[in-house]
């Protein structure tokens, strides 16, 4: 088992198939404040999180994948202790598959880099359309347009307030819009 690398999974990325996941990495289900903490959710969708992570946790080791389950407990920043964790280990690199949450990306960026541990992305299956995909839907329209990509290490811009984010003749267009 490759502990010098692992894959995280947050509560709204259980796919199956998960893009960041190796049977040869060990796997990190962590229940993040933003989804159990962040606001006063209602009770059956704190317990729906937990089962259905629970759930997960099986059918993965089922298939053969070694999982760590990191429960919130009302702590302060649960991902902060697992980075924490990750470092002793000497972990060098999570995989993740694109939280597409700026504050959550920003976070993960900002303790990977503390924590000096490579932070990869995968895709997110959890959108239809993939960059290439809008890319080429905007050449045959022969609209120029700019997609701001939020996953550099510098995270998104100021002006970005929603996702996917697009500037076209100067205007920023958060968010789907018919061009």
């Amino acid at each position: 088992m490759n502990m010098k690398e692992i894959s995280v999974v947050f509560p709204h990325q259980l796919f199956d198939p998960h893009p960041a996941l190796l049977k040869t990495r060990p796997v990190y289900l962590v229940e993040d404040a933003l989804f159990f903490q962040q606001y006063r959710f209602h009770l059956q969708k704190l317990f729906y999180h937990r089962a259905t992570l629970h759930a997960y946790k099986l059918k993965l080791e089922q298939k053969g994948f070694t999982v760590s389950h990191f429960k919130n407990r009302d702590e302060p920043d649960l991902l902060e202790q697992v980075f924490g964790q990750l470092r002793k280990k000497k972990t060098t690199a999570v995989h993740l598959a694109d939280p597409v949450d700026y504050l959550l990306k920003r976070r993960i960026d900002r303790l990977a880099r503390i924590h000096s541990i490579k932070a990869i992305y995968y895709p997110s299956p959890n959108f239809i359309n993939t960059q290439d995909a809008l890319d080429e839907y905007f050449k045959d329209k022969k609209i120029e347009y700019k997609f701001i990509d939020c996953s550099g290490p510098g995270g998104c811009p100021n002006f970005v307030h929603g996702y996917p984010t697009i500037v076209k003749d100067g205007t920023v267009m958060p968010g789907y819009q018919e061009l």
